[in-house]
C-alpha cells in the first residue's frame, strides 16, 4: 500500500465491462423467477416498444401459469418471439 500511494506503478488495472447500474440490473434479472407467459397481439407489442408504455389487458391474447401482481411474466409475440430479444 505504501508503493502504490507513492504512486509507483504496480500491478494491473482491471476495469468492469459495464457500468455499475448495468451491473446491477443483470444481476437483478439472474435472480428473477419468471411465473407465468403472456402472448401480445401486434398492436401491443408495438406500444411495448416505446419507452415508458403500458401494456393495456385488450393487447394480451393468451395467459399461461398463475402469477399475481408484480411478478414477472414473458411477453411473446403471436409469431411465438420472446420480448425483449427477438422483437
Amino acid at each position: 500500500m505504501p508503493r502504490l500511494l507513492a504512486g509507483e506503478q504496480i500491478g494491473t488495472c482491471l476495469r468492469p465491462s459495464q457500468g455499475r447500474i448495468a451491473a446491477r440490473k443483470q444481476w437483478l434479472a439472474g435472480q428473477l423467477q419468471i411465473r407465468g407467459k403472456l402472448t401480445l397481439d401486434d398492436g401491443a407489442v408495438k406500444v411495448l416498444r416505446q419507452a415508458g408504455k403500458s401494456l393495456l389487458p385488450v393487447g394480451v391474447k393468451a395467459v399461461d401459469g398463475q402469477f399475481a401482481r408484480g411478478e414477472v411474466v414473458a411477453c411473446f409475440d403471436l409469431a411465438g418471439r420472446e420480448w425483449p430479444g427477438a422483437w
